[in-house]
């Protein structure tokens, strides 16, 4: 009787020790491991950005995500999404990381070829232009940069972007006209709306007022017929009283003074 509740304990035990391992296995496992040069480039990214404002009237949730990013601590890098097997960065959730500056052309934001969920980096402080570098991440199925500073008009670029389902550019200065392409145009009017020099479709605004009409310059050189009819009129009604005034005075002159008459006409 003993050596069989012996034999049920270490059982038991067995048991315990398979299920608590698998746990620790399971856990390893779904834990992503990033890759180095994925490291490496969200590091560039953070220090590309040195100076942090928090905005909390645009984002009450307002946090600086990337001054907590280091090597030493995959849980530090707050807003990015690795994937579990390849270990590249999908997704990029930086909404109200009080980010400051201009995001140039050549930032490592866009070496994160495998970027396609849920880009997000609306709220912030970005100021200067859209750069057309978005258009190298081939991948990208969404991207919010609304609530920002961004100025200029919006590349056209961005209609190569195939696997582009959704796009938030409002309330930023952006002017011009919206590109016209199968992955824009199919846009709600509120991913383009508090632009004020942004028009075109799907915005009611139109573009037309923007370009006012180029007369041709002869207009300006030339004027018309008529004008030209009327000029000749005004003068050939101004030379006729100006030759009869001048024979009066001139016989006025021979007839009362000659001596001042032969000294002026030298006659």
């Amino acid at each position: 009787m003993v050596k069989l509740c012996f034999h049920v304990s270490s059982i038991s035990h067995f048991l315990c020790c398979v299920f608590v391992s698998s746990f620790f296995v399971k856990t390893l496992v779904c834990q992503p491991f990033p890759r180095p040069d994925q490291i490496e480039i969200l590091l560039a990214f953070k220090n590309e950005f040195p100076i942090l404002k928090c905005d909390f009237r645009k984002w009450s949730d307002s946090k600086q995500k990337t001054k907590s990013w280091t090597s030493k601590d995959v849980k530090s890098f707050d807003g990015v999404v690795f994937d579990n097997d390849t270990g590249v960065v999908t997704k990029l959730d930086l909404l109200g990381a009080c980010l400051s500056g201009t995001l140039r052309a050549n930032s490592s934001l866009f070496r994160f070829h495998h970027l396609r969920k849920d880009s997000r980096i609306y709220y912030n402080d970005f100021t200067g232009h859209i750069p057309s570098s978005w258009a190298n991440l081939t991948r990208l199925e969404s991207l919010d940069l609304s609530g920002n500073q961004l100025s200029g008009k919006i590349p056209h670029e961005l209609a190569s972007l195939s696997f582009l389902e959704y796009i938030n550019v409002s309330h930023n200065k952006l002017s011009g006209q919206i590109p016209q392409s199968t992955q824009l145009g199919g846009q709600p009017k509120s991913s383009f709306e508090g632009n004020l020099n942004l028009c075109g479709l799907p915005l009611q605004e139109s573009c037309f007022r923007y370009h006012t009409p180029s007369a041709p310059e002869e207009h300006h050189l030339k004027p018309p017929k008529r004008e030209q009819v009327l000029n000749w009129k005004a003068v050939a009604m101004g030379y006729g009283p100006g030759v009869l005034f001048g024979l009066v005075i001139g016989q006025v002159l021979y007839s009362y003074k000659p001596v001042l008459f032969y000294k002026l006409f030298r006659l």
